[in-house]
């Protein structure tokens, strides 16, 4: 008979953004759960301690939190992980109980030697999950010193057990995405402003995607979801709107700092913005054509983009 927890705040473990905010409109429910695998540089972690909540946010977002409990353990934290419905991962950290340390994937970027993905499904009719997977994590920078990275084993077969709903203003953001084409995805926008003492107010939408891209859409004077239905050229000398596009090329670290210059190889955008739709929800239906070079030379180049933004 397994045995349900009843917690009393639905406690999101990344650090939620602009767009992470969501409604705990059920009981948060952790299972006493034994059909998971773990292991930590090959050493088998009791899965009779282990209880693991998978939580099914916005239609879009699965979120996997495992603890440990026991006698000499209380609960404490073991894994936790975000990924896309699509199978995409955003983070993973891993918790050791015994120190104050942690290991997390790296931040910017997920290389491929990091992560393997040997099973991923997910039915999202019957809200059941199986995923396989290897990753390697690196050292969080803070607590205790230890070995600069770790690599875990993971096998688990979950039912969600929670459905948690956006909030109003969450939904947004939520529903944002920009396809330049398949291998360049961003499904995971936040927004945000700035503004100088004696200059102008700048919005932003901005996303990362798992291959260490990042796109920003930035407006002047006026929020983005203010743009008229209509055609916008994209270039050095229109500063609104104004595409952002750069890839990550430095080393991987398991936390966010500063935008490091050298760490980043910065595209010149030259193209079209075209806002075809204003949607109910704020959004603006978007179209994009734009060439991204470096020093004279066209590295990549996008046709008929879409995306909601």
């Amino acid at each position: 008979m397994k045995k349900l927890f009843l917690l009393l705040l639905c406690v999101f473990f990344f650090g939620c953004s602009s767009d992470d905010d969501f409604i705990d409109d059920s009981s948060y429910n952790i299972q006493d759960f034994n059909n998971v695998e773990f292991y930590a540089d090959g050493n088998l972690v009791e899965n009779d301690s282990i209880r693991i909540s998978v939580n099914y946010c916005c239609n879009k977002t699965l979120r996997i939190d495992m603890t440990q409990t026991g006698k000499e353990l209380g609960r404490r934290n073991l894994m936790q992980m975000e990924m896309h419905k699509d199978g995409s991962v955003k983070r993973i950290n891993y918790d050791l109980y015994n120190e104050p340390r942690s290991y997390r994937s790296p931040f910017f970027k997920i290389p491929n030697d990091f992560l393997n993905i040997e099973v991923f499904d997910f039915d999202e009719e019957a809200m059941d999950l199986h995923l396989k997977f290897t990753s390697s994590l690196l050292r969080y920078p803070t607590g205790f010193p230890g070995p600069e990275s770790i690599e875990i084993d993971v096998d688990l077969d979950a039912k969600i057990v929670h459905d948690c709903r956006c909030t109003p203003g969450a939904q947004t953001m939520n529903d944002a995405y920009m396809e330049l084409n398949p291998n360049f995805n961003f499904l995971y926008f936040n927004k945000g402003s700035s503004s100088q003492q004696f200059g102008p107010r700048l919005y932003r939408h901005r996303s990362r995607d798992v291959n260490g891209y990042r796109f920003t859409l930035y407006s002047k004077d006026f929020k983005i979801e203010d743009f008229e239905v209509g055609s916008y050229e994209l270039n050095a000398e229109n500063e609104s709107p104004r595409v952002d596009f750069r890839k990550y090329i430095g080393e991987p670290h398991a936390y966010s700092n500063n935008i490091v210059p050298e760490e980043w190889e910065v595209y010149d955008i030259n193209g079209v913005l075209e806002v075809v739709e204003k949607l109910e929800n704020g959004l603006n239906r978007i179209k994009i054509d734009f060439t991204a070079s470096k020093d004279g030379e066209v590295i990549y180049e996008f046709s008929d983009a879409n995306g909601l933004l």
